[in-house]
């Protein structure tokens, strides 16, 4: 837990820890290139009326906690109305807010109450499909002009034997075709998650500015950016080809891994929407005036395709402000090395990024103190149930105890990631060893470096080519007997198992 905190803190450019600190420096870099992000899962973060759902003035009431967490922006997960097929990816309707979680009057007091800490607020942008409860959908379905092509509807196929089949050989995200047949309209439309979920059609123009439109609306609320979910499907080929075989073993013709998805994911249409999108919030800005609104993009894709949706290569169209770094789950895993961490997530990824930057079921309710459900309500039985292991792992007891605890650990890795050294200094990464990973940021005659050991044994390994007798630990992690103050031994670092180190020098 404590190892991928302080990874993650160092790699990242930079934070600043508090709103003056942002106001102070807005004019030199934009806030989101040092801040630090938090993502909520409303339905599990603070139940303020006890249904056992959590809500928006439950994230209202506990806004405190997120400036003593060094938070500058809060991404929220979907909150838009929805049937909650897929726990709120599917939406139908993209201007208002689903009942569980409250009202836009709750959503536009959170905004207020948020900006007045100092504290940004992201939203979800489920852009690639619509709930089948959408009245687009509805109204495609029933061949109203308007929204006839909204969605993506193909003709019927006939086997050998007569029968109706799906327009071609493509699978959905959650198996099986990812074509449903419509008794209505007599046709096929494309959903590349649940069948619930249909594809909007984004070769239609209209469908472009519809959702063009959501992201003004949701900009005029206040709103200052999106987090882009599922970007990769966004557009597929328009004449509907089968896609080939991966030749992937141990998957069947129901899987998606079962075919090689070169004509429904990274499209070049789908990079030049991101592109307009961006162009969209920075006009924005301009025109409004105000901090800079953002884009993030989730991307599960190769690194070369994952870089498109920064911008293009000349840096002529911007795309995402960031896009987030999925080689940590794709290419690393329980028996990866320290070499295989650097090279195959780290230094891969650092070395890829443009020149011009320099769901899941388990989301128990949060654990805030001993009282009952953990302090997520007041009784009643929440959506999902809480951890038995509240009692002695929540946030009060994080805070009050007199010794050390993971939550003081961060407080002291987003302080020290708000230093110069961290915000401008050069990067390097490292692998010592087989286990031993070293990251090491250095600014005008100062470093800090971190040192972790992954390895289940303890380590003795030398230092002296990164860091300088004269050091001091500055932060330790949980587990470490070592005193905060005190200095390594550079020629004979000895690191026990999955002890973690911070360094200034």
């Amino acid at each position: 837990m404590l190892s991928t905190t302080v990874t993650v803190i160092i790699l990242t450019i930079s934070t600043l820890v508090n709103d003056d600190v942002v106001k102070a420096q807005a004019s030199d870099l934009n806030w989101w290139k040092h801040a630090v992000f938090y993502q909520i899962y409303p339905r599990s973060f603070k139940d303020s009326n006890n249904d056992g759902i959590g809500d928006l003035r439950g994230i209202i009431e506990t806004l405190d906690h997120f400036p003593n967490l060094g938070v500058n922006a809060v991404w929220l997960s979907p909150i838009f109305k929805s049937p909650q097929v897929d726990q709120g990816y599917d939406i139908s309707d993209y201007r208002d807010v689903d009942p569980d979680y409250g009202t836009i009057e709750d959503l536009q007091e959170l905004i207020q109450e948020a900006h007045a800490k100092g504290i940004r607020v992201i939203l979800d942008f489920v852009p690639n499909h619509t709930s089948d409860k959408h009245q687009w959908f509805i109204d495609s379905i029933k061949g109203i002009e308007e929204y006839r092509d909204y969605y993506i509807w193909a003709n019927a196929k006939t086997d050998d034997n007569g029968n109706r089949v799906p327009p071609n050989n493509w699978i959905s995200s959650f198996k099986n075709s990812a074509w449903t047949w419509n008794e209505e309209r007599q046709q096929y439309y494309l959903h590349q998650f649940a069948s619930a979920q249909p594809d909007l059609n984004y070769r239609n123009p209209k469908v472009v500015e519809a959702m063009k439109d959501v992201l003004r609306f949701w900009l005029d609320q206040g709103i200052d950016g999106f987090r882009i979910d599922a970007i990769t499907h966004l557009f597929e080929d328009k004449d509907l080809p089968d896609e080939p075989k991966s030749g992937l073993p141990g998957y069947n013709d129901t899987d998606y891994e079962y075919l090689n998805h070169i004509y429904t994911i990274n499209l070049p249409e789908t990079f030049d929407m991101v592109y307009q999108w961006r162009q969209l919030v920075d006009d924005y800005t301009k025109q409004d005036g105000g901090d800079q609104r953002v884009l993030m993009t989730e991307a599960y894709s190769d690194v070369n395709h994952t870089m498109l949706y920064y911008g293009t290569a000349d840096g002529r169209r911007l795309g995402a402000h960031f896009t987030f770094n999925f080689n940590f789950i794709k290419n690393i895993d329980i028996d990866s090395t320290a070499y295989d961490i650097v090279d195959n997530a780290i230094n891969k990824w650092l070395n890829a990024i443009p020149a011009i930057y320099t769901r899941d079921f388990e989301r128990t309710p949060y654990q805030w103190d001993t009282s009952i459900n953990a302090g997520f309500n007041t009784g009643a039985k929440p959506w999902l149930p809480v951890s038995e292991k509240y009692l002695k792992t929540n946030l009060q007891q994080e805070e009050e105890t007199d010794g050390s605890s993971h939550y003081k650990i961060y407080q002291a890795l987003v302080e020290i990631r708000g230093s110069p050294t961290i915000v401008s200094g050069d990067v390097e990464v490292e692998a010592i060893n087989e286990n031993v990973i070293l990251m090491k940021r250095s600014y005008d005659q100062s470093s800090i470096a971190v040192f972790f050991n992954k390895g289940n044994e303890d380590v003795v390994v030398s230092v002296n080519d990164y860091v300088p007798n004269d050091n001091n630990i500055e932060i330790k992690s949980i587990n470490s007997l070592r005193d905060m103050g005190s200095s390594i031994d550079p020629a004979n670092l000895n690191l026990d198992a999955h002890e973690a180190l911070v360094i200034s020098f």
